[in-house]
């Protein structure tokens, strides 16, 4: 019996549930003999399931199954790697799912309280808790004070009768990009990997190797053959 994957968040299951429409409609395509739609259909379903697997903090069920599809896409289509720039790279979700962790921004910025507009660390509101009688204001990015949205209904200058307080970050100065574990936004992660030469000449016979010319032969991905995820 094949394992059974359930999204367990919201944006997981939106992404597996694109992912489950793009998959029987390649199925479909490929039964009807439209190989391009096919191909087309069974990759995007598989960038939608990276995305699940991201937003599930990568359950291993869906892992398996999606080296089990990569494997059909394999022996079906081939996979080659992606020609860039004089070298090879791979895009593939089903690779990429080894690769742990993301990026995150980093920087300095101010905070600014929604109800008076000070620096919260010098005002007397707490993060939110509900204050009655705010006034709505713009902060100096255009966000509404009230909301904190940028295009809302609450008018400049009207008082609100309660409003929960919260923090705005002005005078933001980004200074770096970090490698987590964990970024905030799953989906900020690696999304191509190059292939060295060195990889590539361990891997290939000797006479393989005799007719390669790096940069231009073709070359194919194994992976999907060779792991179970």
């Amino acid at each position: 019996m094949s394992e059974i994957y359930t999204p367990k968040c919201p944006e997981a299951l939106a992404a597996y549930s694109r992912a489950l429409k793009s998959y029987s409609d390649s199925i479909r395509s490929l039964i009807r003999d439209n190989r391009e739609d096919a191909e087309k259909q069974v990759r995007e379903a598989l960038r939608e399931m990276r995305k699940a697997f991201l937003y599930d903090d990568r359950p291993p069920v869906l892992s398996r199954r999606m080296h089990s599809i990569g494997r059909a896409v394999q022996e079906v289509f081939g996979c080659p790697l992606e020609l860039k720039d004089g070298g090879y790279r791979i895009n593939c979700p089903v690779y990429l799912l080894h690769f742990v962790g993301g990026f995150s921004v980093g920087g300095t910025g101010t905070a600014i309280c929604s109800v008076c507009g000070e620096p919260m660390l010098e005002c007397d509101h707490v993060p939110g808790e509900i204050y009655r009688d705010v006034v709505a204001r713009r902060s100096p990015g255009g966000l509404c004070m009230i909301c904190g949205r940028e295009k809302c209904e609450h008018e400049e200058g009207i008082s609100y009768e309660s409003a929960t307080a919260f923090g705005i970050m002005t005078d933001i100065d980004l200074d770096h990009i970090a490698l987590v574990s964990q970024p905030e936004d799953p989906l900020c992660t690696v999304y191509g990997v190059s292939v060295s030469k060195r990889q590539i000449e361990r891997q290939l016979s000797s006479e393989e190797l005799a007719k390669l010319v790096y940069g231009k032969t073709q070359l194919y991905c194994t992976h999907c053959l060779e792991c179970a995820g």
